[in-house]
């Protein structure tokens, strides 16, 4: 018996309209669009005409519907906040013990990474550098593996180094480490492209995205002029995206990366197709949490996790619930965690290859932001670059007027926050940093 769903009928975009029509019992059609902040109005009724292009498939370029072939698996990730040596690693055998897939190391202070490691099986669990990279981890990095009779080629993760200095000129040095860790490593990749910090800065979509592209622009022309091949160059970077609450823009965001990103690099014509391809972490944001009933801090984290993976993510680390409030949680790291066990053993999401794709609402969604994006990074790439744009201040001014439009869309109630500016709790807690976010004029 084989299954030719010729017993459906298929309905044109008109028919399907005549029955939302219906079913609004005289309301306007106009109610159910939603008007983006991205500046863009997204109908509740697409069709395949509108995505059209948008077709492919997975593992193809341009990699709208991912870059995995087999399956939708992603790596589990646990932060590891900078701290002792000691903490820091009992933190990481937790972690690893409680089923964490890869570990996210803070190097905001110089460290031991011999203690940090310490009863770490190094070629069974992803290492992720952030917060700098140094000559100085690598030879501890080469030290430990010879201790542990591994190779090079049995560690795989990646380093986050940065090739501009404050006053934002090349820092040749880490160009050349970028490309001692490449040959050394193969399977680590050295320049971390953070779109995460800008989304943490108020950024909406479409700019975090302009801004990351950008950025890994700038490192693979700087890869390349310190002797890499643009395969090479390519292979060194990768990207982490902040997620926020927004489920199917979110979802979006990640698709349309991998995309422009391909298209990017297909620019510089590449010997290897999958050089085109590139790697995503995702990270739960601190932009969009609050020390306001913060237990919906879970809930909120739940879609973003949701959105990172549905949406083609390798990797994701999820921040603990309760993260502004205490400098450490046992309970907020086992729940990160087993947000992503829920998602994966008890809701399979990582059975079904780009389980969104073929969705014409969100394929249409997908398309709007890619054109946003593109638009942006366009934009600055005509005024000199991020670089140039940085220096004269308009990359602040950009973030500035993303994050000051979705606060007054909370403070005006357009959006809403539960817990926030509806449902408030009378009792409050004290935040622990002072990082501006979208509901700290709430908090006060």
């Amino acid at each position: 018996m084989s299954l030719d769903f010729k017993e459906f009928q298929v309905d044109n975009p008109d028919a399907w309209k005549d029955r939302i029509l219906k079913e609004l019992k005289g309301k306007p059609y106009e109610s159910l669009v939603w008007n983006h902040p991205e500046g863009m109005e997204v109908e509740p009724n697409s069709s395949e005409g509108q995505t059209a292009e948008n077709k492919g498939f997975p593992g193809k370029f341009p990699y709208l519907r991912g870059v995995k072939t087999e399956s939708n698996d992603w790596e589990i990730n646990q932060f590891i906040a900078s701290d002792s040596e000691a903490k820091m690693n009992k933190r990481a055998l937790t972690a690893l013990e409680g089923g964490a897939e890869g570990l996210i190391i803070s190097l905001k202070e110089p460290k031991d990474l011999a203690q940090v490691l310490k009863g770490v099986f190094l070629n069974y669990a992803g290492l992720h550098f952030v917060d700098g990279f140094t000559q100085e981890n690598l030879r501890q990095l080469e030290k430990l593996i010879a201790e542990k009779e591994l190779t090079g080629k049995d560690i795989y993760g990646s380093a986050e180094l940065h090739l501009y200095d404050k006053e934002l000129n090349v820092r040749e040095e880490n160009v050349a480490l970028a490309k001692e860790i490449s040959q050394k490593f193969t399977r680590v990749k050295a320049v971390k492209v953070r779109g995460d910090f800008f989304h943490d800065m108020g950024a909406i979509a479409s700019t975090e995205l302009a801004l990351a592209l950008s950025i890994g622009h700038e490192s693979l022309l700087e890869l390349v002029k310190g002797g890499m091949t643009v395969d090479q160059a390519s292979a060194a970077i990768n990207f982490s995206m902040g997620t926020g609450s927004s489920y199917f823009t979110e979802l979006a965001k990640y698709r349309v990366l991998r995309q422009l990103w391909g298209l990017v690099v297909d620019k510089y014509e590449p010997e290897h197709s999958c050089s085109r391809a590139t790697y995503i972490h995702a990270f739960s944001g601190n932009w969009n949490k609050s020390i306001l009933d913060e237990e919906n801090n879970l809930l909120r984290t739940t879609t973003e996790a949701m959105s990172a993976v549905l949406g083609g993510a390798d990797a994701v680390c999820l921040f603990p619930f309760n993260d502004l409030t205490k400098q450490f949680s046992n309970s907020g790291m086992r729940y990160a965690r087993n947000i992503q066990h829920l998602l994966k053993s008890e809701s399979f999401l990582h059975q079904t290859l780009d389980p969104a794709g073929g969705s014409y609402y969100i394929e249409n969604l997908t398309k709007e932001l890619r054109e946003k994006a593109w638009e942006k990074f366009c934009e600055i790439e005509s005024e000199g670059g991020i670089i140039a744009l940085q220096r004269s201040g308009k990359i602040m001014e950009m973030l500035q007027a993303d994050a000051k439009a979705q606060k007054e869309a909370l403070a005006s109630d357009q959006r809403t926050m539960i817990g926030v500016n509806k449902y408030k709790p009378e009792q409050t807690k004290k935040a622990i940093r002072e990082n501006d976010r979208l509901a700290k004029d709430f908090e006060g």
